[in-house]
């Protein structure tokens, strides 16, 4: 089974400890004793044709990796096409997409340790890279002196040919509730449309997202993610998250759950972009927060995550909410066997 098969079949259940019970980061404290778990016991990643057996290889990563930019490669593309026809040079910008890297276990770290020098890793990474400061190549946008040399008002329309024009922000919006549209998004918005929405449902792997949007599993899909959603209110979690609630607040912290505490420093993080774009609608050159803006709120964050994972180790957090997860799972597997096997048969069919 390809890299992209284990994902599609295990995208439901991938994701449910999160959505369930809060818990937190890549890496989870809370891990003790013989009877360790992990995704590859998920009764529903099983019955979906999931073989968490398989390890995730570096042929894995490369062909993941080289998906991922094959896809940035034909966006740029679709986009220097888009700004040709409005009469702008735009060169396919290749060096400005994602990468997938998966650390080993060999290469997990503590997360108490960790915590105390990154929290949750929110505030870090923030601000410009100084000289001699990380690995690989320095990114370079192949638009940037065509772009300086360019007059305000030449540039404002290379913005908007290229962006689109950007939606009107007060105090009053409510950008949680905000949605992107492409059609208003200009050559940006138009090729990510095509590559990762129109492209996706018609070819290289996207026979799956097809079987995804085929009403005959819909009611199933829409159960699948109601078990996840509504997983919370399981009295087995309300309990161990009191528990864990219990240990925060003698640590000096009021939090019902992991997520609520991560949530608390991410909202801080938050309205600092907020507040800018209030004060500064139309400022395209700030590239975010200055490790001195965001210096009190890692302050805030390292407390928070070092007694978040210090409280999940007490308690062996991962191991009790995948626990109580899998007997979720299991649950729903044994009471829809036959339309999971049906489910898993056409997204294999599909991936042929």
């Amino acid at each position: 089974m390809s890299i992209r098969s284990r994902r599609a079949l295990s995208v439901l259940a991938a994701s449910a400890l999160t959505l369930v019970l809060a818990s937190c980061s890549g890496d989870k404290p809370g891990g003790g004793g013989g009877d360790d778990l992990s995704w590859e016991d998920s009764p529903l990643s099983k019955a979906l044709g999931y073989d968490g057996g398989e390890e995730f290889t570096q042929r894995d990563q490369e062909e993941a990796q080289a998906e991922m930019d094959e896809q940035n490669r034909k966006m740029e593309e679709l986009v220097s096409s888009c700004m040709a026809e409005q009469g702008f040079d735009y060169i396919p910008n290749t060096n400005n997409g994602g990468t997938i890297s998966y650390a080993s276990e060999d290469e997990e770290t503590d997360p108490i340790e960790n915590a105390r020098q990154n929290g949750y890793g929110m505030t870090t990474g923030w601000g410009p890279v100084t000289e001699g400061e990380g690995e690989g190549e320095v990114y370079v946008d192949p638009n940037a002196e065509t772009y300086e040399g360019m007059s305000d008002s030449e540039k404002a329309a290379w913005d908007k040919a290229l962006y689109g024009t950007p939606p009107e922000i007060t105090e009053e919006t409510d950008l949680d509730t905000m949605e992107w549209n492409w059609e208003e998004s200009g050559c940006y918005g138009a090729a990510q449309h095509q590559v990762y929405e129109v492209d996706a449902a018609e070819g290289d792997g996207s026979g799956m997202m097809a079987v995804y949007e085929d009403p005959q599993w819909a009611e199933l899909i829409e159960e699948m993610n109601n078990l996840y959603t509504e997983a919370p209110n399981d009295p087995a979690v309300k309990e161990l998250n009191t528990k864990w609630s219990t240990c925060m607040s003698e640590a000096g912290f009021d939090f019902a759950t992991s997520q609520e505490a991560m949530d608390s420093i991410n909202n801080q993080i938050n309205k600092i972009f907020e507040d800018h774009q209030a004060e500064n609608p139309n400022d395209t050159e700030w590239t975010g927060p200055t490790e001195e803006d965001l210096a009190p709120i890692k302050e805030q964050e390292i407390k928070v995550a070092v007694a978040d994972y210090t409280c999940q180790d007490e308690l062996d957090f991962q191991n009790a909410t995948m626990r109580i997860q899998f007997d979720i799972e299991q649950r729903f597997v044994d009471e829809h066997k036959a339309e999971l096997e049906a489910f898993a048969a056409a997204l294999e069919a599909a991936e042929q």
